[in-house]
């Protein structure tokens, strides 16, 4: 694409004024060790996954100063041996570092999967059957983890194979950008014509190709690691034919067109070419020259702020002794002293350098590392794990951008939903015709998923009364029920929930059976706790509206509690429903 050759700069391994390529360009592609554009966007990627993990691999060439690193300034004490003593300064074997990456990913990929979505379809059936499945292959992880991988290298990709298992019937791997090889359509570059998968087992690198029509699989003799962005020399191992096809059409009343079982996910969503740019590389060079600067900072704490001793007076032939012990005497000559006795006394002190730098690069460290924070969205205190009381409106003045930035990726995360379940029930479908079963409900709701998402809302939580106010308003209101309230306070499903309610009505029925009130004194009415009601008012969990606690357990046990419903009709009171279902007040 744009002329970069055969391997398109950013757009994978083709371009986009190619040929058609079939299965043995391909072929040879992966034979010589796959396209150079390629192979060096892999390890770029790899040693951002690697540094995003927290393990800083290129320290040693970093500080030796190959391949155009960061020289450590520790080389300077070298060989340096101060005059009459046998110490010598030399680097230390261990480096300093921080895991600022592994954090900041942290903070940028903790918010879009953290209560997933709710996924339904247009066939209800079909629709159980992949929240099921889903369940079953974790995928509520593996999105998030795919966050983090869209983060770190710049997409992600799901493959989706079949099992024996009837139960679970599909296995889901999640790739990340370092293990990924690319082949984008010529004609759409959002579209791919092949993919190959490399994995290291067993002390080997293996590859795997997928086309339309067929699976390649490959491995090589050097024990290297994926990464790496050395060429490598494949040899082929074995080649089958794609077991997973849509079903035949009219056109082609055989056999259906070829899956390549894979669905992508994108930091950002792909226009013009397949592969994207993530904070991948500017977060993995500002971690690097974070390290460099904490390094560096430690030689000098270690070398510069030990004192050097000086003697003044003393006659040119004395020499301090090699080993001082404490409470030992030093008979020290004057050097300038005339017939009479008179001249400068002989005295021993210390030289210390000014150690002022230490402050100047921890303030150039803190303040770039700030910069470069909020340039990416992260308020720093939440990096800095600044504990202080503050109020829930600062909180979220503070966070507003981030959980924006989230927001607004929602919309392309839908679309990469949509691919991965319209890939997953392709897969399915072919899986489950492939074994003799009647496929066409599965086939339907690929062709026309109508899949709906519903996203939790996104917040931050608030500190401890401001909460229990907001909780309240939201019952009082009818935005929300019990249940959602202690799957959100307790982040647990609404089954879960549900028996969590039941078990506290049960608790209560008994402790009132044996002569013993289950709400504390404390937040019975006008008892004088649980930090005021709504608008004021003191708690009244047992007062009208919300009436025995039994009767509204029973209630929500029977009946559930929907979103926008209220208990027996009535308003509930905010502050003491709150305080009721967090244990707190």
């Amino acid at each position: 694409m744009f002329g970069f050759g055969n391997f398109g700069g950013d757009g994978g391994a083709d371009d986009g004024g190619a040929k058609v390529k079939g299965w043995e360009d391909y072929h040879k592609e992966v034979l010589r060790g796959l396209p150079d554009g390629e192979r060096e966007r892999m390890a770029d990627a790899y040693e951002c996954l690697r540094y995003s993990q927290g393990h800083f691999d290129d320290v040693e060439a970093m500080r030796a100063g190959r391949g155009g690193k960061f020289v450590n300034t520790s080389e300077r004490f070298d060989g340096i041996t101060p005059s009459g003593s046998n110490v010598e300064y030399e680097k230390a074997d261990f480096s300093l570092g921080a895991p600022v990456m592994k954090r900041v990913c942290g903070e940028l990929t903790k918010h879009l999967y953290k209560r997933p979505p709710t996924r339904e379809l247009a066939d209800k059936g079909v629709s159980a059957v992949l929240n099921d499945l889903y369940r079953r292959q974790s995928m509520a992880g593996k999105f998030q983890q795919a966050d983090h991988y869209c983060t770190v290298g710049g997409f992600a990709g799901f493959s989706f194979a079949g099992l024996e298992d009837p139960k679970n019937p599909i296995k889901v791997h999640l790739w990340g950008a370092d293990q990924l090889c690319v082949w984008p359509d010529p004609e759409d570059h959002d579209q791919v014509k092949a993919v190959a998968t490399v994995e290291r087992r067993d002390g080997r690198t293996l590859a795997t190709l997928w086309t339309e029509d067929t699976i390649s699989e490959y491995r090589t003799k050097r024990t290297e690691h994926p990464g790496t962005s050395s060429a490598r020399r494949f040899e082929l191992v074995s080649k089958r034919d794609n077991p997973y096809r849509l079903p035949s059409t009219a056109d082609q009343p055989d056999q259906g067109r070829g899956i390549i079982p894979f669905s992508f996910c994108h930091f950002t969503e792909p226009t013009t070419e397949f592969t994207t740019d993530s904070p991948g590389d500017n977060l993995k060079e500002l971690n690097r020259y974070v390290n460099w600067g904490l390094d560096d900072l430690a030689d000098g704490v270690r070398y510069l702020t030990k004192p050097i001793g000086i003697a003044e007076g003393v006659a040119e032939d004395w020499s301090a002794p090699a080993v001082i012990r404490p409470g030992m005497f030093l008979n020290m000559s004057a050097g300038q002293v005339d017939a009479g006795g008179n001249g400068p006394a002989p005295k021993l002190g210390y030289l210390t350098a000014d150690n002022s730098f230490v402050a100047v690069i921890w303030s150039h460290l803190n303040n770039y590392l700030d910069l470069c924070l909020e340039m990416h969205n992260v308020p720093p205190s939440t990096v800095r794990m600044i504990l202080e009381a503050r109020s829930g409106v600062s909180i979220l003045s503070e966070r507003e951008p981030l959980l924006a930035w989230t927001e607004a990726r929602r919309r392309p995360w839908a679309h990469y939903e949509l691919c991965a379940a319209v890939k997953f029930l392709e897969v399915l479908a072919a899986h489950v015709r492939n074994h003799g079963h009647d496929s066409r409900k599965i086939d339907a709701a690929a062709l026309d998923p109508g899949l709906s998402l519903l996203w939790p809302r996104l917040y931050v939580d608030l500190p401890g009364p401001e909460r229990d106010r907001a909780d309240g308003v939201r019952i009082q209101w009818g935005y929300a029920s019990l249940i959602d309230i202690v799957q959100e306070r307790e982040d647990c499903t609404r089954e879960q929930a549900l028996s969590k309610l039941k078990r506290v009505k049960a608790d209560n029925d008994e402790l009132t059976g044996l002569g013993i009130e289950p709400v504390p004194a404390a937040l019975q009415p006008n008892g004088g706790g649980g930090g005021g009601g709504f608008g004021g008012g003191p708690p009244q969990l047992n007062g009208p509206g919300v009436g025995d606690q039994g009767d509204q357990l029973d209630q929500v046990a029977a009946q559930g509690v929907g979103r926008g419903s209220g208990i027996n009709g009535e308003p509930v009171d905010a502050n003491g429903q709150a305080d009721a279902v967090g244990g707190e007040g």
